[in-house]
């Protein structure tokens, strides 16, 4: 029977190290497969002792077949395992530290829950002359110790399936009685867990890897645990297929060729003939593609996918691991870019960002920001910039200001779809690396600017703990927790960036209700306050006005304790340019608004600013609003610091 100690002292990488012999087996079972079946196809002649020839040919093959049946249920079997042990490790250690933080002890066997015998005694001292506070305080441990005893619970239930399930398997191949059907139904398929996918996938030759790219691009892209070459090589050829589709549907349309020839014959100056093929044109659209407005769409599709693939085409070093269309399967509203070689590099730094990002609008503008990191990384630590990959991530839909401002029902519900999402990216990448014979392990970095803050937060609560190694908040409403110890970080650290003024939006919590008073609000407008005299602390009630949503938003990195404090200085000096002096970020948003307070989110972008956008730099003297093509490196302290968390500079 498992019990709560068995889980904690379980070591996922042994079934890893099962899984990779198993493996290197089957590869030799398909080569032995492959070579026989071509020595039988090699035999041109015919006859009574040549049929004979093929037929044990034959058997062979199909004997091969069921060790390879056996093997692949063997390997599914294990990575299953592993998954599951890793998952129940990982639910075992969360509960470890929910008991530590609130005080609570778990007894090693059936995983029965108790307070600790020091909150006890301080929950006894209040009786004598707080009766109340004694009972809030008793019922409030005895509500936690309860919710954790459930957890725990489920946990080990989880843990005895996964003991049996593996153990069941292993009998059923030891029995031999795994026949060729009975493997998955496809070597990948979208049910995957990460691990499952990363470790199915590198079983296969690169001729499978080739057609399973080549017969579902879109699988393949989607399915976290996949290396990123085999992604980017599926993503941009889905990619292709997209812009195929697009372009033929609107080259094939006769209303399509009625728009050409009206647009051609205003230009001419034929104002009759025009009216006519605009009129020729309607007709045709309602008809071939149901009115106008649905061409329109068709247009705009074609429009988003070409643009978008001009932009990744425009950048050096870089691959696509994913993109998707919008609903209504018109326009690209999610990607994820890599730069760098995210299955070789040292160090990868992911970047998550926040609201009103938008692919057409600024979402290349980060991955060119996130670039820059990678240069200033490389060249203040003597880092060949090969071992530094990047990843810009969206794939999620962050919120507009305008839809924050209004009557949002649950303001972090996006940055926890998002977080569910990048927990399975993450993980993908950290599997997929852990069969890189070469480099297995990176050096991993999670960070996040304004909404993607909380969203990253969110995530490294979720994530393995093998996985993210540090963690960095910049720009924040809220960490996505509300104790560093509840990060899943493996050795690393959670650090913070906030400057010192015009960046409201840093700790603003559960106060999104202000909504769109926040551009004529200053940041005490919007700070908030609680008021704790002769009150419990965790009974106090918040008068500043906030929302109820500040405990989903997490609190303040700022406020963190234990959090790693990073520069809040966000001077500019930009080098390598058209250009090559000292410069300031142009406050774009900065004005003075009708009651003469300066806007307080202007320096909220100041974090990660994008090199290659001239408008954003503003020079002294007669450079004075010229613009540059910088094209170069942008440095801060702010930027500084960011970088040296990218390559672990702490720990070298």
């Amino acid at each position: 029977m498992v019990t709560w100690s068995n889980i904690l002292m379980w070591r996922a990488s042994e079934l890893d190290r099962a899984g990779m012999e198993l493996k290197t087996n089957r590869a030799n079972v398909l080569n032995a497969s492959i070579q026989l079946n071509g020595a039988s196809g090699a035999i041109a002649s015919d006859g009574d002792t040549v049929r004979k020839m093929k037929s044990w040919f034959s058997h062979r093959v199909g004997e091969l077949a069921k060790v390879e049946a056996s093997l692949t249920y063997a390997i599914e079997a294990t990575s299953t395992a592993q998954e599951g042990v890793e998952c129940c490790k990982q639910d075992a250690e969360a509960c470890e530290q929910t008991a530590s933080v609130q005080e609570l002890v778990i007894e090693g066997g059936a995983g029965n829950v108790s307070v600790s015998p020091g909150r006890l005694a301080r929950i006894e001292a209040y009786l004598p002359n707080f009766p109340e506070l004694y009972m809030a305080e008793s019922m409030e441990a005895e509500r936690q110790r309860s919710a954790l005893e459930q957890r725990t619970h489920a946990v080990l239930d989880d843990a005895r399936r996964v003991d049996t399930g593996y153990s069941a398997s292993l009998s059923s191949v030891e029995a031999g009685d795994i026949e060729p059907s009975m493997s998955a139904s496809g070597p990948i398929n979208a049910s995957m867990t990460p691990k499952e996918a990363a470790a199915a996938w590198s079983a296969l030759s690169q001729d499978e890897k080739d057609r399973l790219i080549a017969e579902d691009p879109d699988l393949i892209m989607g399915l976290d645990g996949i290396d990123g070459a085999s992604r980017d090589k599926a993503a941009r050829l889905s990619l292709d297929n997209q812009i195929r589709m697009a372009r033929e549907r609107l080259d094939n349309s006769a209303a399509h060729d009625a728009l050409l020839t009206a647009q051609e014959h205003e230009r001419n100056g034929n104002p009759y003939q025009a009216g006519l093929a605009y009129q020729r044109f309607e007709e045709l659209a309602a008809e071939e593609f149901g009115s106008i407005e649905k061409y329109n769409d068709a247009v705009r599709h074609r429009d988003s996918v070409t643009k978008f693939k001009d932009e990744l085409n425009s950048r050096s070093d870089t691959s696509l691991l994913y993109y998707a269309l919008d609903k209504d399967g018109i326009e690209i509203d999610r990607a994820i870019v890599a730069t760098g070689d995210i299955d070789n590099a040292a160090y990868i730094n992911t970047f998550v960002p926040g609201m009103n990002t938008d692919i057409d609008e600024n979402f290349f503008g980060y991955v060119d920001a996130n670039e820059n990191l990678r240069n200033v990384a490389a060249a203040n630590h003597g880092i060949d910039k090969s071992d530094i990959a990047t990843i810009t991530y969206l794939d999620y839909e962050p919120p507009t200001t305008l839809e924050l401002a209004g009557d949002v029902a649950d303001p972090t519900a996006r940055a926890r779809e998002g977080a569910g999402n990048l927990t399975n990216f993450l993980e993908g990448v950290s599997a997929s690396r852990a069969y890189n014979a070469t480099n297995p392990e990176p050096h991993m970095t999670l960070m996040g600017h304004s909404y993607g803050s909380t969203t990253a937060g969110m995530a490294a609560t979720q994530v393995d703990n093998d996985v993210v190694d540090d963690l960095a908040m910049f720009g924040s409403p809220g960490a996505g927790a509300s104790d560093i110890r509840e990060y899943n970080l493996d050795s690393g650290t959670a650090h913070v960036s906030a400057v010192p003024s015009k960046d409201a939006i840093q700790g603003i919590g559960g106060n999104i209700a202000l909504g769109a008073d926040i551009l004529n609000a200053t940041k005490d407008d919007i700070k908030i306050e609680t008021d704790t005299t002769g009150r419990h602390p965790k009974y106090n009630v918040d008068i500043s006005g906030a929302s109820d949503y500040a405990d989903e938003f997490g609190i303040n990195p700022s406020d963190m304790d234990g959090i790693n404090e990073l520069s809040d200085d966000a001077s500019l000096t930009v080098t390598g340019g058209t250009e090559n002096k000292p410069g300031l970020l142009k406050q774009a948003f900065d004005f003075v608004n009708p009651i003469s307070r300066v806007n307080p989110i202007s320096e909220h972008g100041a974090y990660l600013p994008n090199p290659n956008n001239p408008d954003q730099f503003t020079w002294d003297g007669e450079q004075q609003g010229k613009q540059n093509d910088l094209r170069g490196t942008v440095r801060s302290p702010i930027i500084d610091d960011l970088a040296g968390v990218v390559v672990d500079k702490d720990r070298k």
